[in-house]
């Protein structure tokens, strides 16, 4: 690379963000992050939806 180069022009990663849906609870649920912990390293945090669209039976968090 050259001195001249804009460091702004560089690509770098800040954060890396794994999301993974299951769409219901019991043994699934635990295999899920179970595979999340091995592949990441980290702990896999637990999000419930807060709303439910019930036209399209799905379940979203609103922000």
């Amino acid at each position: 690379m050259s001195e001249n180069l804009n460091p702004m022009m560089v690509p770098r990663i800040t954060k890396v963000t794994v999301n993974i849906g299951v769409g219901e609870g019991g043994r699934r649920l635990q295999l899920a992050e179970q595979v999340l912990e091995v592949l990441t390293g980290m702990k896999p945090v637990r999000t419930l939806s807060k709303k439910t669209n019930r036209d399209l039976g799905t379940s979203y968090i609103e922000e």
